[in-house]
C-alpha cells in the first residue's frame, strides 16, 4: 500500500514536471498560404493536426491605414480576396484543457472530475495570430488584439541570422517573462523583460512563426484554474 501511494505521488510529480516543459512547445494556430488561397492550421512547426473548425472565432483583414474587415472561412479555408490586405488576424478559442496523470485531455475541470481523473492543472486556452503579408509602419504599434506580438521593425526585410525586436502586450500592457519560441524550436528562445521586449534571431528563410506564451490565474471559473494565452506572428522572408 505504501509503495502504491509513493508510485502515485511520483506519477503526479512527473506530470507536473511534464506540464512545466510541455507548454514551451505548445500547439498553436495560424494562417498560411496554400496555393493561391489561405488556410488556418493547427499544430507545432511542420507537424499539423486536425481541429474543430468551430474553434475559429474571428478572422480579420487589415488595410494599410489599419482599417479592418471581417473575413469568412469554409472548413478552415479563407473565403474571398484578401491579397490586398497588409495583415490577417485570427482569434482561435482552443477551449478547456486539463493536464492529468493520464496526459492532456480536451475537457473542462468538472468533466475531468466526473471521469475520476487526477488533475494537475485545468486551463482555458486562447490563441491570437497576425500574418504579415506586407508592411506598413503603423503596424509597429498595437492594433488592439487582446494578446499580441508587435514586431518593432519590418520583418519582411530580414534575412537568416538577423535579429527581430518584438514587444508583447496583454490588454495593451507589457507582459513580463512571456516565453518566446519559434517553429524550429521546442524550447523557449527568449523571455520578455519587464517592458515586454525581447529579441528573436531568425534562423531560416521562408515561412517564419514566432510565438509568445503566458499564463494568468482565472477567477470564478469552475472549469479552469488558469488562462493560457498564445500569440504569434507569421511572415515570409527571402
Amino acid at each position: 500500500m505504501k509503495g502504491e501511494k509513493m508510485n502515485k505521488r511520483l506519477i503526479f510529480f512527473l506530470a507536473i514536471i511534464f506540464m512545466a516543459v510541455s507548454h514551451v512547445s505548445a500547439h498553436d494556430a495560424w494562417i498560411q498560404k496554400k496555393g493561391d488561397n489561405f488556410v488556418i492550421v493547427y499544430g507545432h512547426g511542420s507537424k499539423l493536426e486536425p481541429y474543430d473548425f468551430s474553434k475559429i472565432k474571428d478572422i480579420k483583414a487589415y488595410d494599410v491605414l489599419g482599417n479592418s474587415k471581417k473575413v469568412s472561412h469554409k472548413e478552415g479555408e479563407i473565403i474571398g480576396t484578401v491579397h490586398d490586405a497588409i495583415i490577417l488576424t485570427l482569434f482561435f478559442d482552443n477551449g478547456y484543457w486539463v493536464n492529468t496523470t493520464d496526459g492532456w485531455k480536451n475537457l473542462t475541470k468538472r468533466e475531468a472530475l466526473q471521469k475520476g481523473l487526477q488533475i494537475v492543472i485545468a486551463e482555458r486556452s486562447l490563441k491570437f495570430h497576425k500574418y504579415f503579408l506586407k508592411w506598413a509602419e503603423n503596424f509597429s504599434k498595437p492594433i488592439g488584439i487582446k494578446y499580441e506580438i508587435i514586431p518593432l521593425k519590418n520583418p519582411l526585410l530580414l534575412k537568416a541570422g538577423d535579429c527581430l525586436p518584438i514587444k508583447v502586450l496583454l490588454d495593451g500592457k507589457p507582459v513580463e517573462n512571456a516565453s518566446i519560441s519559434t517553429a524550429e524550436s521546442h524550447d523557449a528562445v527568449a523571455k520578455t523583460d519587464k517592458d515586454g521586449f525581447a529579441n528573436v534571431i531568425i534562423k531560416k528563410t521562408g515561412f517564419c512563426l514566432i510565438s509568445a506564451f503566458t499564463e494568468r490565474q482565472i477567477e470564478n471559473d469552475p472549469d479552469a484554474d488558469k488562462l493560457y494565452l498564445s500569440a504569434n506572428i507569421a511572415f515570409e522572408i527571402k
